[in-house]
């Protein structure tokens, strides 16, 4: 598929580029306990050089992610400030789309297939403390990966839900001011970890797959504010999915929503359409990515909410706590943001926005743990009360 999209002389250069190793990049948290600056200055004193992409909007670069070049050893992974959640290693390309969405502190955004949850955690930062994040994820072993990054970077500001994705729209109906669909498909810009694909490119599986990108991309359109803004990108390289699906959701919606341009100065134009961004890995040095961006201008003749409510199937063991309740188990200073969540063996600290939530989704898991309740009702702390404490407000 790919050879039939580009030059002779550039499909060479395109697959010559998957023999070679991206470099390592990586994403600096703004929000937790950790200082940027002093996070920025150990890595680098670590021997680390740090460079940022060369990718802009409007000639201002990106300032929380790095290219990571390294002088010992040591894994980015293994490296301490990891493990404490102070960044988050993830490919270059994979990361532009948060950056396009725009997000704003205090908005309510929607990440609908969010692990492993490299994305939701940069939506998380960009949100600050008084916006949340509703993380979803179908597959329960991708979800648990969700909830150990968001728990390990010390994110407070989110819930983690398991629906089909395709449910949200009739369930969080014009309740997000944005949205992020980073869809399920066949992969092909991620050829840099394997060459599988290359070799088993199936068209029927691929369709399969645009149609998927269609469904949850009406169903983001629905749980979309009247004026909200919409991202839809994949890791693949195929016009079936992509153009193709961008091209079907404009016709069938027509005015009611509109793309807009991807503003990343340093993107490969679409195929055949224009606005949307692609990242080619033999030009841009990254995986293969394509990125649009749509903006919702007004209710469509046909997606509307059925009203249905699905209520929270563990509400009754969930009870919220007022913070002096908290205070008196913790020295530590509480933030004021927040409420406090008692389920039957934790205390959790979530964004309030989380509360009108609370009551119709089914939530898997919410905001930070910060307390054990043990069998005899006492509290035992958690890592969590640390990064509570410590964070910036």
């Amino acid at each position: 598929m790919v050879k039939t999209l580009l030059p002779e002389e550039e499909f060479e250069a395109f697959i010559q580029s998957y023999t070679q190793s991206l470099k390592k990049s990586i994403k600096i948290l703004k929000s937790n306990q950790h200082n940027f600056s002093t996070t920025h200055k150990q890595l680098t004193n670590d021997g680390r050089s740090l460079t940022p992409p060369n990718f802009s909007r409007k000639g201002k670069n990106y300032d929380d992610v790095f290219f990571v070049d390294k002088t010992d050893k040591q894994s980015l992974w293994s490296h301490l400030l990891h493990q404490q959640g102070a960044f988050y290693v993830q490919e270059i390309a994979a990361g532009l789309p948060t950056q396009i969405l725009n997000v704003q502190p205090g908005e309510i955004v929607l990440d609908l297939c969010a692990a492993p949850g490299g994305k939701s955690i940069q939506l998380a930062d960009k949100l600050w403390f008084n916006g949340l994040l509703i993380a979803n994820e179908l597959n329960p072993s991708r979800r648990k990966a969700l909830k150990a990054n968001l728990e390990r970077c010390g994110i407070r500001n989110n819930i983690i839900t398991g629906y089909d994705g395709k449910q949200l729209g009739n369930l969080l109906y014009e309740q997000c001011d944005k949205v992020l669909l980073d869809a399920p498909c066949s992969g092909e810009g991620m050829q840099y970890k394997s060459d599988f694909k290359i070799y088993q490119w199936n068209e029927k599986q691929v369709r399969k797959l645009a149609h998927i990108q269609y469904e949850l991309l009406t169903a983001g359109f629905k749980a979309l504010k009247i004026w909200g803004e919409l991202v839809y990108s994949t890791c693949t390289t195929n016009t079936i999915e992509n153009e193709g699906v961008v091209t079907k959701i404009l016709e069938e919606l027509g005015d009611s929503i509109e793309l807009v341009n991807v503003e990343i100065e340093e993107k490969s134009k679409g195929i055949g359409i224009d606005h949307v961004a692609r990242f080619r890995p033999h030009i841009h040095h990254t995986g293969g990515f394509f990125i649009a961006k749509f903006k919702k201008n007004k209710p469509t003749s046909y997606l509307t909410s059925n009203n249905e409510q699905h209520l929270n199937r563990e509400q009754h063991q969930r009870k919220i706590l007022e913070n002096k309740q908290i205070q008196q188990h913790s020295k530590k200073r509480i933030p004021s943001e927040i409420i406090f969540l008692q389920t039957k063996h934790t205390i959790r600290a979530v964004t309030k926005k989380a509360v009108w939530f609370l009551d119709i989704l089914y939530i898997d898991q919410a905001g930070l743990p910060i307390f054990k309740v043990l069998n005899n009702n006492e509290w035992k702390p958690l890592e969590g009360l640390e990064k509570l404490s410590n964070s910036k407000n």
